[in-house]
């Protein structure tokens, strides 16, 4: 019955097989990658997450110790699951590990059970295969460091699972499925969902009009607003609220994506390396699709159309191949230049990651045709074996030097040290903080108390955490006291338990402080906008986890 979650062999050997992916990270210490935040980021949410805030949006030790709301506007699954280890007892680093092993894996899994929605499970198996060892997979993984990515990477293939099954077959299960996976990718990377978005649209519309069930558009229909309920938490607020900080400064400059098309012949052949991308044909990172995916994309769409099967899935797994493709190449400039959004996504070559993806299934696709439809009846089981194992072994062996970092560094640097945090980690990131803020420019000029020094005002009693302040104070005349805190709307300031006056000066608060003692509380809330967003996501996971308990559609499916 519940087909898709039963142990299979296909499945077991891939987690093998991708274990080898993930070899260096059982490695001592670590490597250099692009995004060196990682430990960081992970170590972050968990001291946030410790200390109540829920959801987290508010960091303390980045931004040069003022702290400012990265989780509000960073995609933050992938940190929460690599904090949920630190709270069982794991360093910051081996969490991060951990959490990054588990993206490669997942995204193997996922790939498997989609394919083999498609098709059977030894097609799910080589698809799922040549999805971990794809060329960008490995890029993002040892080159890049992009943690969103991986995960965003793991979560594309069950969103289309999930869709797919409601289709086949509306029930509360099949839109969950669709849900976790939509939902995973907004919550793992922005940028992935703005990509993925219109192409999940392209399949939503396809199996509306292939599908005269009014049930099966209805529960489709369900599932992708559902899917946006879900994650709305995270998107909305990081939509409306995205002008309190100086995201727009990672824009233009060296991000331009007028300077980081792909050339095409880079696509089939490109120089690995570890440093970056620019203009040009020549770049310090490989933009190459892999040829054995390629060639085994095209062996698909060949077999499909000659054998007159599965042309329809090809047609559309090719269709959405070659957009993904275009729009990585120059001749999709005029896109970009129309299409305003398209700048938030910085590099073209991004569209690797739906590429990939669809190079894969592809893959899949034409080893299933050729297993099932081109092999005498008897020689099916041992040629299955055969050819299982020895594509597998190919795959593996032509990609697996790419999985590997450039060095490891056996003394990584402690990411936990907050002077660390405050200044190494914080230059590497720091467009979270407020337009105005004026960036300290020396590791000399960052604060070590929570308040900026007065003169007049006298602070006696200090509790510090991320999401609160109190100061008790004296001081013999009024004046202004400036605590350590970028200035963002979440942020509540009281005055002996009243509503403080103050002004924003630098992209820090200025409270003033009568003559006398007083209390001086500041805490970090929920905005009426984070507020709005968190209910709708409750009522959305409300609606999930009823359909699922009564096993019935609400909708009578």
């Amino acid at each position: 019955m519940m087909k898709f979650i039963r142990p299979h062999l296909g499945l077991v050997l891939l987690i093998l097989i991708s274990s080898i992916a993930i070899r260096p990270l059982f490695h001592e210490g670590f490597f250099p990658i692009h995004d060196n935040t990682q430990v960081a980021r992970v170590y972050e949410l968990y001291k946030s997450l410790s200390s109540g805030l829920v959801p987290v949006r508010w960091v303390a030790d980045l931004g040069y110790g003022y702290g400012y709301p990265i989780f509000s506007f960073y995609a933050p699954l992938a940190y929460y699951i690599g904090a949920s280890f630190i709270f069982l007892g794991l360093s910051a680093l081996v969490a991060t590990k951990i959490m990054i092993g588990l993206a490669v894996i997942s995204a193997g899994i996922t790939m498997y059970y989609l394919m083999r929605e498609i098709t059977d499970e030894w097609s799910g198996l080589i698809a799922g295969v040549l999805y971990v060892y794809a060329p960008y997979h490995a890029l993002n993984l040892y080159v890049r460091g992009a943690v969103g990515e991986l995960w965003a990477y793991a979560f594309i293939p069950l969103a289309f699972f999930g869709f797919l099954r409601i289709a086949r077959s509306p029930s509360w299960l099949s839109i969950t499925l669709a849900v976790l996976g939509f939902s995973g990718v907004i919550l793992s990377h922005n940028l992935t969902a703005l990509m993925v978005s219109p192409f999940l649209l392209l399949l939503i519309v396809y199996l509306i009009y292939k599908n005269s069930s009014r049930y099966a558009r209805l529960a489709i229909f369900s599932a992708f607003f559902l899917s946006l309920a879900v994650s709305s938490w995270y998107w909305l607020p990081a939509i409306g609220e995205i002008q309190y900080v100086n995201v727009g400064s990672v824009i233009g400059g060296g991000s331009d994506y007028i300077d980081h098309y792909v050339c095409f012949s880079q696509l089939w052949t490109s120089q690995w390396g570890f440093a970056g991308s620019g203009p040009g044909c020549v770049d310090g990172i490989s933009f190459q699709l892999g040829k054995i995916h390629i060639l085994l994309a095209m062996f698909g769409i060949a077999l499909s159309f000659l054998l007159q099967k599965k042309r329809g899935t090809a047609v559309f797994i090719g269709v959405v191949l070659f957009l993904s493709v275009f729009l990585m190449l120059p001749i999709s400039r005029p896109i970009w230049d129309s299409l305003g959004f398209m700048k938030y996504l910085q590099f073209p070559w991004r569209f690797l990651q739906l590429s990939m993806f669809f190079l894969s299934l592809l893959g899949g696709l034409g080893f299933y045709l050729f297993i099932k439809y081109l092999i005498p009846a008897e020689l099916k089981k041992p040629y299955l074996l055969l050819m299982t194992m020895g594509l597998t072994i190919i795959v593996v062996s032509f990609y697996a030097k790419l999985f590997k970092p450039q060095e490891y560094i056996e003394q990584y640097r402690d990411e936990t040290n907050v002077a660390v945090l405050n200044w190494t980690i914080s230059k590497i990131s720091d467009e979270y903080l407020p337009p105005s803020f004026n960036k300290p420019r020396s590791e000399g000029d960052i604060p070590n108390l929570s308040f900026k020094p007065n003169e007049v005002i006298t602070i006696f009693q200090v509790e510090d955490s991320p999401g609160r302040l109190m100061l008790k104070t004296t001081s013999g005349a009024n004046s202004r006291l400036t605590p350590n805190r970028a200035v963002f709307p979440g942020w509540e300031i009281s005055l002996d338990n009243k509503p403080a006056s103050f002004v924003t000066d630098d992209g820090l608060y200025s409270i003033y402080i009568p003559a006398g003692e007083h209390v001086l509380r500041m805490e970090f809330i929920q905005t009426p906008l984070e507020k709005l967003a968190n209910s709708i996501s409750v009522v959305g996971i409300t609606v999930l986890f009823i359909g699922i308990i009564r096993k019935k559609s609400l909708f009578n499916i």
